[in-house]
């Protein structure tokens, strides 16, 4: 009888722990791709599309008693190259999208398995670059209780669904490039000299062509850059060169093209001068092109010559001595005047100063400089009274100048009381 009972109570207990084991949650949550979804798409470059997924609620043993789970979020991993094999890689790949999956309940006198499938609106979009891709939803992280249960949801092929195959074809689109860039003189001679002349204007043109496969939706804008002489590239930086101007060109069909033109104010001084010129579509919905890397031309090279006529030419080359300032400071600017042109000076000419805030002055006359020739001025200014930026000129003149244009330099200094 004593054995009996001992026996008895050996039962209660192990039934005992074995309910204590159910309650704690032997479950996991589980993602796949559902059976109605097709595992391979065939899209067009950003494309909208979305992924059916089966999401379910499972358990090692079933449970006795109800419980439920808290909503989850599933994120969508895109990746360029697939093994097959390695769910790990999965979850290395970008995520492009992400839903969140609802709690799941399970009721001890249903099954044991609760499976709910997910399905969206379009939420994703297909890469802009064609080629093959795959997309898996995945739990962002391991879900479960108990040990196996935590186990299992830890696993990445049970985190997250077979991928499906992405294959992706480029979609007809606007290809906007600029071409036949051309820089000449917009003054028109007869019987004189050919090329570009100081103190000319210049017309600066330029192509904008269609070179996609579908009408261009929206009107473009040619911008027309200046390189600075101290850039040592072949190419313009539209981001930080002077833009010079800008034209509206409509919108192209394919394979159309359209010139325009600007008129622009010449270099000052002889040299080799650089111009470039870019088409990016008007911002809006649907802009992009096939190829965004060929909206800028290469640059093209204005020569400009001195006048073939003998003229004298002063102009100011270089200033010094500016900077901060206090109210009323003395401080004396410096400047450089030289003869750019091909004649020597026959007599005197004038420098002088419009000073930051004061009245013009005069300096000492300009000795009778030969072509190429130099002259340092220097001049006592007094900074304004009032602060913040004052702005002025320093000049070169002499009535023998055949391009009094380049005479003027502007200069600027901050007054500060500190």
């Amino acid at each position: 009888m004593r054995n009996l009972v001992i026996g008895i109570v050996g039962v209660c207990l192990a039934l005992s722990s074995t309910v204590s084991h159910a309650q704690a949650g032997n479950w996991f949550l589980t993602v796949k791709r559902a059976s109605e979804q097709p595992s391979k798409l065939e899209l067009l470059s950003e494309e909208q599309f979305s992924i059916a997924l089966e999401y379910r609620l499972s358990a090692w043993t079933r449970p006795f008693h109800s419980f439920s789970t808290r909503p989850k979020t599933i994120n969508y991993h895109l990746l360029t190259e697939w093994d097959g094999v390695s769910f790990d890689s999965i979850l290395e790949g970008e995520i492009v999208g992400r839903r969140t999956a609802p709690g799941l309940k399970e009721d001890p006198l249903l099954a044991t398995i609760n499976t709910v499938t997910l399905r969206d609106k379009p939420i994703l979009t297909a890469p802009f670059v064609a080629g093959d891709y795959w997309v898996s939803g995945c739990l962002s992280k391991p879900t479960g209780a108990g040990g196996l249960g935590s186990k299992a949801g830890g696993l990445a092929e049970t985190r997250c669904s077979n991928p499906v195959k992405l294959e992706v074809s480029a979609r007809p689109r606007p290809d906007l490039v600029t071409r036949n860039v051309r820089v000449r003189s917009a003054v028109k001679r007869i019987n004189g000299p050919d090329g570009i002349i100081v103190g000319d204007k210049l017309i600066l043109s330029a192509e904008a062509f269609n070179a996609g496969d579908e009408r261009a939706r929206f009107d473009s804008m040619l911008r027309f850059f200046q390189i600075p002489p101290s850039a040592n590239r072949d190419f313009v930086d539209p981001d930080n060169d002077p833009m010079l101007a800008e034209a509206r060109v409509p919108k192209l069909r394919e394979g159309g093209s359209k010139r325009q033109s600007t008129t622009l104010e010449g270099p000052p001084s002889p040299g080799d001068f650089r111009y470039a010129v870019c088409v990016d579509p008007i911002r809006g919905i649907g802009t992009r092109e096939s190829n965004p890397d060929n909206n800028c031309s290469r640059p093209v090279t204005a020569r400009v010559q001195r006048s073939p006529t003998p003229c004298v030419d002063l102009t100011v080359e270089s200033v010094t001595g500016l900077g901060t300032k206090a109210p009323l400071e003395r401080y004396n600017v410096n400047f450089v005047v030289k003869n750019i042109g091909n004649r020597d000076m026959a007599a005197p000419g004038i420098g002088k100063i419009q000073r930051p805030g004061r009245v013009t002055q005069n300096s000492n006359p300009t000795v009778l400089l030969a072509v190429d020739d130099t002259q340092s001025f220097t001049f006592e200014a007094v900074a304004p009274e009032a602060l913040g930026p004052a702005f002025g000129k320093v000049c070169a003149h002499t009535k023998q100048d055949c391009n009094p244009r380049n005479d003027c330099l502007e200069i600027a200094i901050e007054v500060d009381g500190n």
